[in-house]
């Protein structure tokens, strides 16, 4: 009898797509044995320490993979029926795997500050930056030894979500990460006021468009640190305050992120606390509230002979000029403020303040006050029919605002809703034909127009004779006496809101 003989070929075996790899990343090769014949094909990679599988893809191809965990040249093995196929063995040049270089401290990043990191990677990555309210931002990709350095530079505050995948792949590793973008030059440093030794002094640190960041505030004098403390007041708005114990010029230093705000270092002008000018006063309306671009006088007295000093600084922390003059014993000092808010007013003589000083003057508009639905010169109204206009004083600065609704024999009573702050409707029924007057004031100054004159006229209604008329009644309390052309009294029928009778005169 014959034995069966097996034919095969091991030179038939094709191997395919035999690429290099990455660490961690599994290396996939195809093998063809349809051309070989019949017989056991073996794979072994690195002697067989690196576990290999195969899957069959058809009748006689095969995926062969494996997943390198070592940045190694490793090598392949393949065998059919124990003889080595063609080109075996061969090598597969292994990488380390893509990964981001950057410091861990490297967070945040100052607005129009290029911002850069390496990819650790054999091919050139992709990457994308998008910034707040997901807007893509340009990156540079610069190839460098071993490695591509990636450039951007943000130009708003905000989060920036940065990715970086390689190309038909994944993330690489450390991608994605997020990017704090901020900004020193947003944060406001605001109340910068002179102080006096012994007594708090206190300045506001606006840094709610600023981004994230740390504050780093230092209050010296003389080359030596004074102590301050920080309140939060919310939203990323804080006050500052320290108690000075030398009188003299103070140094404020404000950084974000290590970087000085706008107009950092500030001074901070720190005075001697009163002492023997128990007799000097200062008095008048003005240092507690005073009409804009008005000049504005306060007298004081009891200096004996001692000159002396006025200073007046505005919100934003500009002097205001002012001008003092001598009469009878009594300084007379004008001013005339230009803005709205509160201004500080510091008198002093021999750089001591004396009592009171420094004055917290609430500086008001007055003409910034606006009334729409009142004419300037005349305004119509109807009888028994509300009239309503608004009052807008938003702009005027603080104060108290009055409003009287009068005739010539009366006053009328008006009903006043607050709409936000500082806007107001104001409605009146007129009850008589006589003129009525609308006074408007503002911290005791009458605004624009005021008084304001409204003439009441009677509505007129043509009625057919022998039908049914029906006068509606505005309030309750009304009271109705209806005459024909002869002034006699017509009967009429009283519901809730209107009256109905026939007329039957001409």
């Amino acid at each position: 009898a014959r034995t069966p003989t097996k034919v095969y070929d091991v030179t038939a075996i094709k191997v395919k797509n035999v690429n290099n790899g990455t660490v961690g990343k599994p290396v996939v090769f195809l093998v063809e044995t349809s051309q070989a014949g019949p017989g056991n094909l073996e794979v072994t990679v690195n002697g067989g320490r690196v576990p290999t599988s195969a899957q069959a893809q058809g009748q006689h191809t095969y995926a062969i993979s494996f997943t390198p965990r070592e940045a190694q040249n490793h090598t392949v093995e393949l065998r059919f029926n124990g003889q080595d196929v063609p080109g075996s063995p061969f090598t597969c040049k292994v990488s380390p795997a893509a990964r981001i270089v950057t410091s861990d401290l490297m967070d945040k990043v100052s607005v129009g500050h290029v911002f850069d990191f390496l990819v650790e990677s054999d091919i050139s990555p992709v990457v994308e930056v998008l910034g707040p309210a997901r807007r893509a931002v340009r990156a540079d990709v610069i190839p460098v030894p071993g490695a591509y350095r990636v450039k951007f530079e943000p130009i708003e505050v905000g989060d920036h979500s940065v990715e970086v995948r390689l190309p038909g792949s994944g993330h690489v590793e450390g991608s994605p990460f997020l990017l704090k973008a901020y900004s020193a030059e947003k944060v406001v440093v605001t109340d910068i006021r002179p102080g006096v030794v012994g007594k708090s002094v206190s300045f506001g640190i606006n840094a709610s468009q600023a981004g994230a960041g740390n504050l780093e505030i230092i209050v010296a004098v003389g080359g030596k640190n004074v102590p301050n403390f920080v309140q939060s007041e919310g939203n990323a708005r804080f006050k500052v305050n320290f108690k000075p114990t030398e009188a003299a010029t103070h140094s404020l230093s404000v950084r974000f992120n290590g970087y000085p705000v706008p107009g950092s270092p500030f001074a901070c002008h720190v005075t001697h606390a009163p002492v023997s000018l128990s007799k000097a006063i200062a008095t008048g309306e003005c240092l507690r509230q005073a009409p804009v671009k008005c000049e504005n006088i306060f007298e004081l007295e009891g200096f004996d002979g001692i000159d002396p000093q006025v200073l007046i600084t505005s919100p934003s922390g500009d002097t205001v000029s002012s001008r003092v003059s001598f009469r009878d014993d009594i300084h007379f000092v004008s001013f005339v403020p230009t803005s709205v808010g509160r201004h500080l007013i510091s008198v002093t003589a021999n750089d001591q303040h004396i009592n009171g000083s420094p004055f917290s003057c609430n500086v008001f508009d007055v003409s910034r006050v606006a009334i729409s639905g009142l004419d300037h010169h005349n305004t119509l109204a109807s009888l028994g029919v509300p009239l309503t206009f608004s009052v807008d004083a938003a702009g005027a600065g603080e104060g108290t605002l009055e409003l009287v609704v009068s005739t010539a024999t009366s006053t009328v009573k008006a009903e006043v809703t607050a709409c936000a702050r500082g806007l107001y409707d104001v409605t009146f029924v007129p009850q008589t034909c006589e003129p009525h007057f609308v006074n408007i004031t503002f911290n005791d100054l009458p605004v624009d127009g005021s008084p304001f004159r409204c003439e009441v006229q009677q509505n007129t209604q043509n009625v057919q004779v022998g039908n049914s008329t029906f006068i509606e009644l505005v309030g309750e309390d009304q009271t109705v006496e209806i005459y024909d052309p002869e002034n006699k009294m017509v009967p009429f029928t009283l519901s809730r809101k209107s009256a109905e009778f026939k007329a039957i005169k001409i």
